[in-house]
């Protein structure tokens, strides 16, 4: 517990809570979400991006309550599949990562059909992905999915940034680090001969 608050005092770093989108929890071992731990991020109100990768979580009790989530990652953890319907409150969710979960057949995704504007979903490695037609049944029971696995419905490889996700109002956060400014052009010298 004590190393996911020095991570996320090291990742806002002073910013001020209503500018900070996303926060990442990557691998530290936590096995549940404590309840300080959830109300310090519910203080990043515009948080689109959360990250709990591989984090050994045994359930998804205290999710915090963002209304602004679009990506949520919980890959590699060890809750059983019937905690996803606490991941159903997210109803902006776009881009959702469960790889390596104990996910084993299509009635564990009922829950996640809440999730309309659901477009991606990763379950690689899950017991699921084993079965037959799987692609075709997950993108049946899902209207707006576009990507599962990094693949398109037709098989094709997608890469996803997250600027993907945002909306068309969001588009440009971010954009000022990324554009690079012109140079200014060289004033032109020229050298007048000494009468």
């Amino acid at each position: 517990m004590k190393k996911a608050l020095e991570q996320l005092k090291l990742q806002v770093d002073g910013e001020e809570a209503d500018v900070v989108e996303e926060i990442l929890f990557d691998d530290i071992d936590l096995k549940s979400i404590p309840d300080n731990l959830k109300k310090e991020i519910e203080k990043y109100k515009n948080l689109f991006y959360l990250s709990f990768n591989d984090c050994n979580l045994n359930n998804l009790d205290n999710l915090p309550n963002l209304k602004t989530l679009i990506r949520l990652e919980l890959s590699g953890n060890k809750f059983k599949p019937t905690e996803l319907s606490k991941v159903a409150m997210y109803k902006e969710l776009k881009s959702l990562s469960l790889s390596k979960t104990q996910i084993q057949n299509f009635q564990d995704l009922e829950p996640l059909k809440a999730l309309k504007n659901l477009v991606q979903l990763e379950l690689e490695d899950c017991p699921i992905a084993s079965k037959e037609d799987y692609r075709k049944q997950v993108f049946d029971r899902f209207p707006s999915l576009e990507i599962l696995d990094d693949h398109d419905k037709d098989g094709n490889v997608v890469e996803v940034d997250d600027d993907d996700f945002l909306g068309e109002d969001d588009e440009d956060i971010g954009d000022e680090e990324d554009e690079e400014e012109e140079p200014e052009p060289e004033p032109e010298v020229t050298k007048k001969k000494k009468k």
